[in-house]
């Protein structure tokens, strides 16, 4: 699916100044979760109401996505080797980590990117990374991200025989 930006975003983009800036959402899903983990790279608003427990995040789309700081670093560009991505997610809570203890196979991240001004609109969709090389320690989850291999696929992946084409012969 090709989309371009908003003028809003390209505005914001192109800016010398601006209070306009973009966040990343991402939506951690798996089969066994019975609710998908939603976190946002800002914490745009409070979206707890209790006084006990003061969560902040995004709200995008009726969805709350809780604030956790994470860093991505960009595959590397070798030629002997498939690039590697890899996420690391502060998680002072420990509630992330208690989660994908449960998970027994790697879970799917869908990363979107929004403006802060208008939160509901998203801008860029990149679907269905998969989690893979899981590891954590007291205060951060890191893994690795990927995605389907297509150099992997036959090419082409149809052949024209008599089998599948008899008209032709």
């Amino acid at each position: 699916m090709s989309r371009t930006l908003s003028s809003d975003a390209l505005k914001a983009f192109y800016a010398s100044e601006t209070g306009d800036y973009p966040i990343i959402l991402l939506e951690i899903s798996h089969s066994s979760l019975s609710n998908n983990i939603y976190i946002s790279s800002d914490a745009t608003q409070r979206i707890s109401t209790s006084t006990e427990d003061i969560i902040y995040g995004t709200v995008s789309n009726g969805i709350d996505y809780v604030f956790m700081p994470f860093e991505i670093n960009l595959p590397n560009d070798v030629d002997d080797a498939a690039p590697t991505t890899q996420i690391s997610i502060d998680n002072v809570s420990r509630r992330l980590i208690t989660t994908i203890r449960t998970i027994q196979t790697a879970p799917y991240i869908t990363m979107k990117v929004v403006m802060y001004s208008n939160p509901d609109v998203v801008e860029v969709v990149f679907p269905n990374f998969r989690l893979d090389s899981i590891s954590y320690d007291a205060m951060t989850l890191t893994g690795d991200l990927s995605t389907e291999l297509m150099d992997k696929e036959p090419f082409p992946s149809g052949t024209f025989t008599p089998a599948y084409f008899p008209g032709l012969f």
